[in-house]
């Protein structure tokens, strides 16, 4: 089964704390979703945690050596937020290749059991370079500067193609093109205001 597993390592969790006190840098909130979410979502993967020895390996946590006995993995980095063109560029990617972003270290990884070359050891040869300036969760302040664009990035994700319901009669709606309605949600005698962004 191929699978993504997330890696705190490079990406200075003691940075982020108090948040990554307790949690991974990949199930922060960042917009609708968690980092996690908007990766499984996005790539239709399950994900799991990089085995860190540590206090925060819990029941999702896997080692290399496991992760890869039954497919292909994608080691990400867990402060990483996917966009086009990154998703574009990893659909690319074969077995031995990296994602490095502007020529710098890398940061997506896809192997399988034959790039295993010791324990904790993957042998990837292939760089592959994405010029775009990739969002990523380093200080606490990013959760909230990157907000809005991971929202409406959320939303799209969430919505797709999917038509909303009815804005109801007795509801004020500014900017209805920006409101979806769930089946079901009862939104009488509302205010929705979208003028700054989705709901």
């Amino acid at each position: 089964m191929n699978k993504i597993i997330f890696t705190e390592e490079y990406c200075q969790p003691e940075n982020l704390f108090p948040f990554t006190l307790t949690k991974q840098i990949q199930d922060i909130r960042v917009g609708i979703l968690t980092i996690r979410e908007k990766w499984e979502k996005i790539l239709g993967l399950p994900s799991f945690d990089r085995y860190e020895d540590d206090y925060k390996d819990l029941d999702r946590s896997i080692s290399i050596e496991e992760a890869v006995d039954d497919g292909v993995c994608l080691m990400i980095h867990g402060n990483i937020l996917p966009s086009p063109k990154l998703i574009e560029a990893i659909r690319l990617l074969k077995d031995g290749e990296f994602i490095t972003v502007n020529g710098t270290a890398g940061t997506i990884y896809r192997f399988s059991k034959k790039q295993i070359t010791e324990k904790y050891k993957i042998k990837v040869t292939n760089p592959v370079t994405v010029t775009e300036d990739v969002k990523a969760i380093r200080f606490p302040w990013d959760i909230f500067q990157l907000n809005d664009w991971a929202i409406r990035e959320d939303f799209a994700l969430i919505k797709g193609k999917r038509k909303s319901q009815a804005i109801p009669s007795s509801t004020k709606a500014i900017n209805p093109a920006e409101i979806f309605i769930e089946k079901g949600a009862n939104v009488q005698h509302c205010v929705l205001n979208a003028s700054f962004g989705p709901i």
